[in-house]
């Protein structure tokens, strides 16, 4: 069993020659003890992610998270149409009950339900998380979270208008 840093617990069961299925245990131990060190930047990074908040606020996480992550433009600029037409409570409380039981983020698992409810559609304030972590672009923004800052700083472009007012 695998209990991932959103405390959602994988049962792993392996089906084959007890051999190889050995050798790939073992294999998985070294690799997952040799990266234990990232925990503690994943953790760094998960707390700016609106399903930690969401989950946090709702007592359902044990992050410890003072203020909602500053979540894009949409949440700057108000995103369009009208939030009670569009259903965003029905739909947060359904994502809320997915990412309770079956993990969020890095550890999101994609099942039946899931595809049920991006069909029914994804409230505004977790789209843009949600399109991360269906691509895999959460992935690359975690491991190359300072290349944007880099790009930014040897194009000379003025951070200014990047800064919260």
């Amino acid at each position: 069993m695998l209990l991932t840093t959103n405390d959602l617990e994988i049962t792993v069961q392996f089906i084959g020659l007890k051999s190889q299925c050995e050798r790939f245990g073992q294999n998985l131990v070294k690799a997952l003890k040799g990266s234990l060190d990232e925990v503690e930047k994943i953790t760094e990074f998960q707390c700016n992610l609106y399903s930690e908040y969401l989950l946090y606020k709702n007592h359902s996480s044990n992050f410890e998270i003072t203020a909602p992550p500053s979540g894009g433009l949409g949440l700057v600029f108000k995103f369009p149409g009208n939030t009670h037409k569009l259903n965003d409570r029905l739909k947060m409380k359904k994502w809320f009950d997915l990412f309770r039981e079956n993990g969020r983020n890095f550890a999101l698992v994609k099942n039946v339900i899931f595809y049920k409810l991006v069909s029914y559609g994804l409230p505004n304030k977790l789209r843009g998380e949600l399109w991360e972590t269906c691509c895999g672009s959460l992935y690359l923004r975690y491991q190359n979270s300072e290349e944007y800052n880099t790009i930014l700083i040897e194009k000379g472009v003025d951070r200014l208008f990047l800064e919260e007012p």
